[in-house]
């Protein structure tokens, strides 16, 4: 068998070639999922249903790059097709290092976690689309700014710019919170 990362579509039309990609990708892609959705049950079925699509319109698409790729770029946009469409909530204990966090904060600070979660998640959702996008994928799925500009077809500078209009208004409206944030987003 050649290797799988580079197998067409018509080599993924047989079954055995696709079920060994499927167990060869699943874990990393739901783990890619899960990184934006911070839902582990929503994260795998949103691989199950990539991975669905791709063998129901097996013969129809016409992958230019790599599978693996292809597939890692449709769980990324179902993973914010998701969050657009339930509108998630973004917790303070969603956060990449969310245990210094708490550390950081006593016990009784838990209704102040609660408004800062609450306070994060309106900030957030007040960033213009595409830059709400690229620090999402920044921040959340820790992508890289390279393939953030890949994933979304934009240039590199571009990507730059957005990260710091984002930056820029977090800082601006979670003002009373950076001490808690730093190191994480800041």
């Amino acid at each position: 068998m050649s290797d799988i990362n580079t197998e067409s579509t018509l080599q993924l039309s047989d079954p055995k070639v696709f079920e060994g990609f499927f167990k060869t990708h699943y874990a990393a892609l739901c783990r890619s999922s899960f990184r934006i959705v911070n839902d582990r049950d929503a994260a795998e079925d949103i691989v199950q249903e990539v991975f669905l699509k791709l063998w129901n319109n097996r013969d129809n698409i016409n992958i230019t790059q790599s599978a693996k790729a292809y597939l890692f770029r449709s769980v990324i946009n179902e993973s914010l097709n998701y969050i657009k469409k339930y509108n998630r909530v973004i917790s303070v204990e969603d956060l990449p290092n969310a245990e210094h966090i708490a550390a950081d904060n006593q016990p009784d600070d838990s209704g102040n976690m609660k408004e800062l979660s609450v306070n994060l998640n309106d900030a957030i959702n007040t960033l213009a689309p595409k830059c709400k996008e690229v620090f999402l994928l920044s921040r959340y799925s820790d992508m890289s700014y390279k393939t953030i500009a890949e994933h979304l077809g934009i240039s590199i500078k571009t990507v730059e710019n957005q990260m710091g209009k984002a930056l820029k208004i977090l800082r601006k409206q979670l003002r009373n919170y950076l001490s808690v944030l730093s190191g994480i987003f800041f």
